[in-house]
């Protein structure tokens, strides 16, 4: 017995998202997977056929502990308006499936090239 579980994404790519799975103390533990939106349709399509599905899971995730991490920032003050602040972010951290260099790599490089151009127009903004 395992529980599936449809990403929590509209749409996948093939890539399920999902959260974590935790069990109170005294609960006997089962299998649990997050499988892609694509897969969850595919297998509600067979299933409303009567196709019978068989499974089989191979899992080798591991939970280690938690451990620091840290965010970078940057910031220029404004001359106009140096109360306020404009954020451009992106996370890093990691999910199972790899070492987190989407999520979100592509977010904060994004992040600093905005950044990068705004150092190279060369002029002192008012309100940044």
């Amino acid at each position: 017995m395992a529980s599936l579980i449809r990403s929590v994404a509209s749409f996948s790519i093939y890539s399920p998202h999902t959260g974590i799975q935790e069990y109170q103390d005294g609960v006997p533990k089962i299998p649990t997977a997050c499988i892609t939106v694509e897969d969850a349709e595919m297998m509600s399509r067979m299933a409303s056929h009567g196709i019978k599905i068989v499974i089989q899971l191979k899992m080798v995730a591991k939970t280690y502990p938690d451990t620091d991490s840290f965010n970078t920032v940057a910031e220029i003050t404004g001359s106009k308006y140096p109360e306020q602040v404009v954020l451009v972010s992106g996370h890093l951290d990691s999910w199972d499936v790899g070492q987190g260099a989407m999520d979100d790599g592509g977010g904060a490089f994004i992040s600093w090239e905005a950044l990068s151009l705004i150092k190279d127009l060369g002029k002192y903004l008012e309100n940044c």
